[in-house]
């Protein structure tokens, strides 16, 4: 009874629309794959290469044994092949696409992203950046006076493509050498240890003290095995160039969750304990790479950690959260989220400390990256949502406001399961429909088997600051479904430009596809309903009758709803069947259902939609009841 006069008690299975009851949801078709064999999902992501929207690309990590990332282009899913397998959590695999290319977190043992890049494989799956080289040799070359000076010697690798620089690897170990003075040249040799990570050219640095280094050899290709030095050491600074500063190419390291904002590459979580060839991986620290365009030794792949400069700023270190994934950009901010707190980072304009920290909450933090969602608000606005582990949605608006979503949706939220093994929650935004959907696990469900449903258009600012309406419950198959994306609405080799939810199961093959001309998702029936709050008129503790009812309904041919009045919160129920089938070519019907006398009533809740699991769509527009006041009766 608490519940406002224009809202519903329950939903289920139902899109809202304005004026109107609502409309029985879409459903959706199996989207068969050929190609390699996998088995279930885990995760799904859409990477438009080129930024040519027919050439989308559905990518997906699988719950195989092992599991496997596959590209799917047409409707081929090809598996790729991985540098580093995916060790645990895969559905913990989360991607972010920067410069043309899929970078790719997950649990790889190493200590280092990795990233799908098509200008270089359609096939691959490398690590990010270039590790160092391990020491060189030098030799005496030739008979001559080369004078016999001590100096040091390193090398720096890089990765051409087309003649561009992709990526470029910190200097290795330098190694000391002192010419024998009867030689005309230090014949250095290339280093036996190469990182073997596709590097195309080496640069040999010299130094006289082992500490201001030059670039002395230009770019050797990788099959030039050695380079002379005649140059005297005394003459490094004149003829040789200035090299990176030391620390500005570390790989970017194993983060939990990445995001980019079109410029830069952001991680958030360790997956690893120790460096490796990249930095010391931290938890509770946002690391984020150089500006594109900041250089040209492959910004989009490393982090410095310069005398100047480092590529990442704190949150909170072992403030007790822990890391669950990062939003935006909104608001211009980056958005990162622990299980109990919030942080917004803000551009600074500075290049050596390019965001200033934020705390927006010390109390309310994320359930997961996965179910982090950027959508709209009712007006239109940009909005980031996700899901507090205490009491469920919440919105970050444009001015930096934090409002509560979730008070008409708490008690399904008191069933989450927090401790799920596999994936507690995902979210993703139908902009067509205007629809966030978000999966999750209840009960003692280790996988989402419940899907909460917020239209944007309905929210409306209640309660001091928080949002109320526009949820409903949608149950059936996609609700078991352990993923899901919005991607292009077929998988036709030429992709259209409409989009539509696609969900991912966690066994088998099943990919499921949103479909407005869909009644069933696959081959499985739903059942559809709104149940409105229980009424009671004025006088209050008189009995009441009702006498007549009217339902205005879009005609749909053989089409049967059910109408059950329930009296008292369920002590007595009513059904009538009504056809909402066009006697002729009228667009609206207004059946009447046959004999409603349904007397003694102290409450009153209408119940309209499918009986039971059906193959059936329909619309509803409103119902209208009579109500009589029974005459000395209390």
């Amino acid at each position: 009874m608490a519940i406002p006069s224009d809202m519903a008690a329950e939903c289920l299975n139902i899109e809202l629309r304005e004026g109107g009851l609502g409309k029985k949801r879409s459903g959706s078709v199996v989207q068969a794959l050929t190609g390699t064999a996998f088995t279930g999902y885990r995760a799904l992501a859409k990477f438009t290469p080129g930024n040519i929207e027919t050439d989308a690309e559905l990518h997906m990590c699988s719950g195989d044994a092992t599991p496997k990332i596959l590209r799917v282009t047409a409707a081929v899913a090809a598996g790729l092949t991985l540098k580093d397998n995916v060790a645990s959590s895969p559905q913990s695999w989360n991607s972010a696409a920067l410069n043309n290319k899929l970078f790719q977190a997950y649990d790889s043992t190493v200590n280092r992203l990795q990233v799908y890049a098509p200008n270089e494989s359609t096939s691959n799956v490398r690590r990010a950046g270039l590790a160092p080289t391990g020491a060189i040799s030098a030799t005496n070359t030739g008979i001559g006076t080369y004078p016999a000076i001590k100096r040091y010697y390193r090398v720096r690798v890089l990765a051409k493509v087309s003649g561009v620089t992709v990526r470029t690897s910190n200097p290795g170990l330098s190694t000391d050498f002192t010419p024998s003075g009867f030689g005309t040249a230090a014949r250095v040799a290339q280093p036996a240890s190469m990182p073997n990570e596709g590097e195309t050219h080496w640069i040999v640095e010299a130094s006289i003290d082992d500490v201001t280094f030059w670039q002395m050899s230009g770019e050797l290709t990788i099959a030039t095995t050695t380079w002379d030095d005649s140059t005297v050491p005394n003459d490094y600074e004149i003829t040789g160039d200035v090299p990176p500063p030391d620390g500005s190419c570390y790989p970017f390291p194993s983060c939990k969750y990445i995001l980019s904002d079109g410029t830069r590459l952001f991680g958030l979580g360790a997956w690893e304990t120790s460096a490796g060839t990249s930095v010391t991986p931290v938890s509770g620290r946002l690391y984020f790479t150089p500006r594109l365009g900041t250089s040209d030794l492959g910004d989009d792949e490393r982090i410095e950690s310069t005398t100047t400069a480092d590529g990442w700023i704190d949150l909170a270190l072992g403030a007790g959260g822990d890391d669950r994934g990062l939003g935006g950009p909104l608001n211009n901010a980056i958005y990162a989220f622990q299980s109990n707190a919030t942080y917004m980072f803000v551009p600074t304009g500075n290049a050596n400390t390019p965001y200033r920290r934020v705390v927006l909450s010390q109390r309310i933090g994320a359930v997961s990256h996965q179910s982090i969602v950027q959508a709209e608000d009712e007006n239109g606005q940009p909005c980031l949502y996700f899901l507090n582990p205490s009491d469920g949605p919440y919105r970050i608006g444009t001015g930096y406001t934090m409002q509560w979503l979730g008070k008409d949706v708490k008690d399904l939220w008191d069933t989450i399961n927090l401790s799920a093994t596999g994936q507690t929650a995902w979210g993703i935004y139908d902009r067509s429909r205007k629809l966030i959907i978000w999966g999750i696990a209840t009960g003692s469900s280790n996988t989402p088997d419940k899907l909460i449903v917020f239209d944007v258009t309905n929210g409306k600012v209640s309660d001091g600051d928080s949002i109320r309406k526009g949820w409903v419950q949608w149950t059936g198959d996609i609700a078991s479904s352990y993923c899901a994306v919005v991607f292009n609405s077929t998988l036709a080799a030429t992709r259209p430009l409409t989009t539509t939810p696609y969900y991912g199961s966690a066994t088998g093959t099943t990919l499921l596809r949103t479909s407005t001309s869909a009644t069933q998702d696959g081959s499985t029936n739903y059942q559809a309903y709104v149940r409105s709050r229980a009424f009671r008129w004025a006088p209050l503790g008189r009995f009441k009758k009702i006498l007549d009812a009217v339902l205005i309904a879009k005609a749909q041919t053989a089409t049967t709803i059910r109408q059950r009045l329930i009296a008292d919160w369920g002590f007595a129920t009513l059904d009538r069947d009504v056809s909402i089938a066009p006697v002729g070519s009228e667009a609206y019907v207004r059946p009447r259902p046959d004999a409603m006398d349904f007397t003694d009533l102290r409450t009153l809740q209408v119940e309209i939609g499918d009986s039971a699991a059906a193959n059936t769509t329909w619309e509803l527009e409103s119902w209208e009841g009579a109500i009589e006041l029974l005459k000395d009766a209390r």
